[in-house]
C-alpha cells in the first residue's frame, strides 16, 4: 500500500506525512501489545 501511494503521489511532504501516520499506528500497536 505504501509503495503504491508513493508511486501515485510523488510528493515529499505527502511521503513524510504518510510515514508519520504509519509510525504513529505502529507505536499504538506496540504499546497495546506490550503495556
Amino acid at each position: 500500500m505504501t509503495l503504491v501511494a508513493l508511486c501515485i503521489i510523488p510528493d515529499c511532504r505527502f511521503i513524510w506525512l504518510l510515514g508519520a501516520i504509519m509510525l504513529s499506528d505502529w507505536l499504538k500497536y506496540f504499546k497495546s501489545s506490550f503495556p
